[in-house]
């Protein structure tokens, strides 16, 4: 979920500095792989897809090795280790469908439970 994130303050980022011809780099490559799936329907998911499709000339992901000195992995493999230490962090996290569908079905169960 971190990467996830990271990569979609990226693409707001890009999107928001009006910024042009932008490669996104990650050593994730199940990242990826879950932005390329077309069964995924968490919200994350299909918001970062809807927003490449439409930045698609301006905003391409690519993969590299994680540990293997890319120039700028390293920075942000430092950044997120820095970031774990952190007692705040200042990133809202979507919720799935099943964690929204459970938390509606307990919502029932309660309202229900309170009036018999």
């Amino acid at each position: 979920m971190a990467e996830l994130t990271a990569i979609q303050k990226a693409i707001d980022y890009v999107i928001a500095s009006g910024l042009v011809s932008v490669g996104i780099v990650t050593d994730s490559r199940s990242t990826l792989q879950t932005l390329e799936s077309v069964i995924n329907r968490r919200a994350i998911i299909v918001d970062m897809k809807t927003r490449l499709q439409i930045y698609r000339n301006n905003i391409l992901l690519y993969w590299v090795k994680a540990h293997r000195g890319q120039w700028g992995n390293e920075g942000a493999d430092f950044l997120a280790r820095s970031a774990t230490e952190k007692d705040l962090i200042d990133v809202e996290f979507f919720q799935s469908a099943r964690q929204l569908r459970n938390a509606s079905n307990q919502n029932i169960k309660e309202n229900w439970q309170s009036r018999w």
